[in-house]
C-alpha cells in the first residue's frame, strides 16, 4: 500500500480535475529550498522524487501528489549554550536579564545559527479521486493534513472542502460494537483498542489482545469509550479508525501487497502501490461511511456503486500490473482480482 495512513477529505466544490490543469496551478508552488534565513518552507515534488519528472502523476481519474516541507533544527540546548557563551563573553554571566533583553538576544543567536542549522525534510503524500470527490492524504496528523490542504489551497486559489461528519457520534458506535461483541458486516476485529475516560480524561490502550475479552468489557461498562479500534473487513485490508475517522495501519491481508515488492522498477511500484490504495479505499470507504453513519450526498454514493463498472483500468504500457503470475495465476484485469464477496 502506498499510504498507512489516511486522512479522508470531502470536496464540496469545483476544483481543477485534469493532470494538465492541476500542473499548471501546483507548477508555481514547485519545492526550492529555504533561503538562509527562512526556518521552514513548503513545496510541491513529483511522487516519483525526482526532479524532472511532472508534479502531477495520474491514474484515471486519480492524481498523485507530494508536499516537501524543509523545517530548519535549532535545538533550545545549542540557543542556551550559545547564550551562556554570549552572556559570558560580555561580563554578564549570573547577572539577571530583564525579559525583553534576554529576548533580543535569543533572537539575536537564532539570526546567526539559522543559516548553519540543519534541516528536516518531510514528505506527504495525497492523491485527489475526481470520482468519488474526496481527497486522501497520506497521514494520521491533524497539522499536516492542514499543512497539505493549506498549500493545496493556495495553488489552486481556492479549495472548498470539508472534515467527514457522522451523524452519530463516532466514539459511540464504535463502543456499542466492543460493548455488544460484534462487528459490522464483513467486519472482524482486529487486536488493538483505544480506550478513554469522557469525563476526567484518563486514557488506555490494549495491544495484541482479544477485543471481546472480559478486561476490555469491564473497562467499558466502568464509562470507558472507545477512541480507536482496530478492524479486518472483508478478509481484505486491516486498519484502525479513530473517532476522528482518520485510518492507521493500513494494510492488506492478500497476497497482492507482495506481488511487486521484487520488481526494480521504481515507477511500477509506484503506480502499482497507488492502484493497490485507492482501488482498496474506493471499496472500504462507502461501507465505513455505512457503519459510522457519515453524512455524503446521495450523488456521491451512487458513483460509489457504480465504481467497479465505470472504471477502466490503466493500460499494460501505463501500469505494469498484468501477468503478475502470483501464485501461478495470470491475471488479465487487476480490478476484477481485487472483487471481494457480496
Amino acid at each position: 500500500m502506498l499510504m498507512k495512513n489516511a486522512t479522508i477529505i470531502r470536496i464540496t466544490g469545483d476544483i481543477p480535475v485534469t493532470a494538465e490543469a492541476i500542473e499548471a496551478a501546483l507548477t508555481p508552488h514547485k519545492f526550492v529550498p529555504a533561503r538562509d534565513m527562512e526556518s521552514e518552507r513548503y513545496g510541491f515534488v513529483s511522487p516519483t522524487d525526482r526532479d524532472d519528472d511532472p508534479l502531477v502523476r495520474a491514474q484515471g481519474n486519480v492524481f498523485l501528489l507530494c508536499l516537501k516541507i524543509q523545517t530548519k533544527i535549532l535545538p533550545p540546548s545549542v540557543i542556551k549554550e550559545e547564550l551562556k557563551e554570549r552572556l559570558a563573553a560580555r561580563g554578564a554571566a549570573g547577572r539577571k536579564l530583564r525579559a525583553k533583553e534576554r529576548q533580543q538576544m535569543i533572537d539575536d543567536i537564532r539570526f546567526d545559527l539559522l543559516p548553519k542549522a540543519f534541516s528536516k525534510y518531510n514528505r506527504i503524500l495525497g492523491y485527489i479521486d475526481a470520482q468519488r470527490r474526496e481527497i486522501i492524504i497520506g497521514t494520521a496528523s491533524a497539522s499536516q493534513a492542514d499543512e497539505f490542504l493549506t498549500c493545496l489551497r493556495t495553488a489552486f486559489g481556492s479549495l472548498p472542502v470539508a472534515v467527514l461528519e457522522a451523524q452519530t457520534s463516532p466514539q459511540a458506535e464504535m463502543t456499542e460494537w466492543a460493548k455488544q461483541q460484534k462487528a459490522p458486516a464483513k467486519v472482524k476485529f482486529g487486536h488493538e483498542i483505544s480506550l478513554e475516560d469522557p469525563t476526567e480524561g484518563g486514557k488506555g490502550a490494549f495491544r495484541k489482545q482479544d477485543l471481546t475479552s472480559e478486561e476490555i468489557l469491564q473497562c467499558i461498562d466502568s464509562g470507558k469509550r472507545v477512541q480507536r479500534i482496530s478492524l479486518c473487513w472483508n478478509d481484505y485490508l486491516s486498519f484502525t479508525v479513530d473517532d476522528r475517522l482518520v485510518l492507521r495501519k493500513i494494510a492488506p491481508l492478500d497476497m497482492f501487497d507482495e506481488a511487486f515488492e521484487g520488481d526494480d522498477d521504481e515507477n511500477a511500484k509506484l503506480d502499482a502501490n497507488l492502484f493497490m490504495t485507492y482501488s482498496g479505499l474506493r471499496r472500504l470507504l462507502p461501507e465505513l461511511y455505512k457503519w459510522l453513519n457519515v453524512k455524503v450526498e446521495a450523488s456521491d454514493e451512487q458513483e460509489v456503486e457504480e465504481d467497479a463498472e465505470s472504471y477502466e483500468p490503466p493500460s499494460p504500457s501505463d501500469l505494469d500490473l498484468y501477468d503478475t503470475g502470483v501464485a501461478g495465476v495470470e491475471i488479465d484485469d487487476p480490478v476484477a482480482a481485487l472483487e471481494y464477496e457480496e
